[in-house]
């Protein structure tokens, strides 16, 4: 597919999706938090479905990270973590029945990998409101995005070959210039964490656009390991609900203890 062509899919597809989003990241409390649970549990049901981890253990994985998040929102320490343990009951009586204990494994690494980027993107949302959430996710989109057109027009060194072919050294440092300005525009319409300065606010745009590149190569590797390019078709020409999520599961919990640092939520 040209790239005229796949632009034009992904913009039809962004169009449909983001104002939903921004709807719900507006509205807050329980429209937020039923959109993380949601789309964190959709991915991860994605992200254990590349391994072919069975379907009794996926669904059970998926009803401990909704009620983990749950513990989380109310501040029941005590049940969060309980939930992650709760897996390994379920040991005795799913191996009986075929799942290995690799599956565990990896279902418990899984579960609690999304659960730290769900409850951070919730902290995010709740300490620092509708303008840090909206922040961070505007950051990552539009690194994504220019990264993609910065790569396909300028890319000439690989920046993981073997993990993704496609991405270039050229694209990533486009993507993380280009946000520079669009980080100044946002300091101006105050689309910011509160009490962010202007430098704070530069340095934090490159802070997540150099997190959220990782985190993109975090899950092309779990994808180039199950041998698929995609986590589903979902979306089109977005992928699933995996590879909308992946920069944002591995760069939140990093926001949020930066911020936290910061002093610009207590």
């Amino acid at each position: 597919m040209s790239l005229k062509s796949e632009l034009r899919v992904r913009t039809l597809t962004a169009l449909v999706l983001i104002p939903a989003v921004l709807a719900l990241v507006f509205l807050g409390k329980i429209y937020f938090f039923l959109l993380i649970v949601a789309a964190f549990a959709l991915a991860q049901w994605e992200f254990l479905n590349l391994f072919g981890v069975k379907k009794a253990l996926k669904w059970y994985s998926v009803f401990l990270l909704g009620a983990s998040l749950f513990a989380f929102s109310f501040n029941l320490i005590y049940l969060i973590a309980l939930c992650p343990l709760l897996l390994f009951l379920a040991i005795p009586l799913m191996w009986n029945k075929g799942i290995s204990i690799k599956e565990f494994a990896l279902t418990f690494f899984i579960l609690v990998y999304m659960w730290m980027g769900a409850a951070s993107a919730l902290l995010i949302r709740t300490r620092m409101g509708y303008q840090g959430i909206l922040f961070f996710l505007f950051v990552i989109w539009i690194f994504d995005s220019m990264a993609y057109i910065g790569g396909y027009f300028l890319g000439k060194h690989k920046l993981a070959e073997k993990i993704s072919p496609k991405k270039t050294i050229e694209g990533y440092v486009y993507g993380i210039l280009f946000t520079i300005p669009f980080g100044y525009i946002l300091y101006h319409i105050k689309v910011i964490p509160p009490g962010t300065t202007l430098a704070s606010t530069i340095a934090l745009t490159v802070f997540i656009s150099i997190l959220s590149q990782i985190g993109d190569l975090v899950e092309s590797a779990f994808k180039r390991e199950a041998g698929v390019k995609d986590s589903s078709n979902l979306f089109p020409g977005h992928g699933g609900m995996l590879d909308r999520v992946d920069s944002i599961v591995f760069t939140a919990p990093y926001f949020a203890i930066i911020t936290r640092i910061l002093g610009l939520w207590r």
